[in-house]
């Protein structure tokens, strides 16, 4: 029989002392989860109201709610809806929600957020993430992002999420004092700068299709972008007036021109003149 050394010994006995600390650490964490699964199945989920019932987290998500224990109601893992039904459908109070097919979503309504102020309805850019915006409601806010399209950012011109678009956000001119700002891509959105200077607590707002932000108020009849619109002086019903307006490069628009249409009313939806 061979003969070990005493440093053999001590390294066997060492090796044999941290195996042994190894098992009792994952035996450990093991009672960890089994005890905090036990305390999950004696006490209710309180998003479960104490019943069983399925719905929409969000337009791609479904949440359950199941028994697990005598009075014990637990919510399960949500699933993503994907593939051929990638939208979550509500259901009634006969029916569970389930994935589908269509792009209907019966999803809860969103919730207005407190994060942005505005007092003017349409869509906004967020302040200082390009990749984010707001739809402007009855003074109410809803966060939105451009997330689901890869490689956009939010356009401020033209309210929409768009490929090749440079960053842009915008900051307070500082200083203290109450002051108004433009949105760098689109003249028509104006912020109110508090004497916090932080842009995210400005108040924003929009003046009407057709108009800029001057500095003091919104102009009418300015020419923010190229094409034919009403003429805001003309408060008729059927319009017959409009404005042309043309790109002259670098940005700037030529002088607003009105025009009258030679027969029939401007429709403002298709930007010419119609006869009814």
């Amino acid at each position: 029989m061979a003969a070990f050394s005493t440093t053999s010994l001590l390294l066997l006995a060492a090796v044999v002392a941290a195996a042994a600390a190894a098992e009792l650490a994952s035996l450990s964490a093991f009672h960890r989860r089994a005890d905090r699964a036990v305390l999950r199945a004696t006490v209710s989920n309180p998003n479960c109201s104490n019943k069983e019932w399925s719905g929409c987290t969000d337009c791609r998500t479904r949440r359950h709610c199941q028994l697990v224990a005598p009075n014990i109601w637990q919510e399960s893992t949500p699933v993503s809806c994907s593939g051929s039904t990638p939208y979550c459908s509500e259901g009634d109070a006969n029916t569970d929600s389930s994935c589908v097919a269509d792009s209907t979503c019966t999803a809860p309504a969103p919730t207005p957020t407190t994060d942005f102020n505005c007092v003017g309805n349409g869509y906004y850019p967020h302040p200082t993430d390009c990749n984010k915006y707001y739809v402007c409601l009855d003074g109410d806010a809803y966060a939105a992002s451009c997330s689901d399209y890869t490689g956009t950012h939010f356009d401020a011109a033209s309210g929409l999420c768009k490929q090749g678009i440079a960053c842009t956000t915008a900051r307070c001119p500082g200083g203290g004092t109450q002051s108004f700002i433009t949105w760098p891509t689109a003249s028509w959105i104006t912020a109110s700068c508090l004497t916090s200077n932080d842009i995210n607590k400005a108040f924003f707002s929009q003046c009407e299709k057709g108009s800029i932000w001057d500095g003091k108020k919104c102009d009418q009849g300015a020419c923010i972008k190229e094409g034919r619109f009403k003429d805001p002086l003309d408060t008729a019903e059927k319009p017959t007036r409009y404005i042309e307006c043309v790109d002259l490069g670098s940005g700037k628009f030529n002088v607003p021109k009105a025009v009258t249409c030679p027969k029939g009313n401007f429709d403002e939806t298709l930007g010419q003149c119609r006869v009814a």
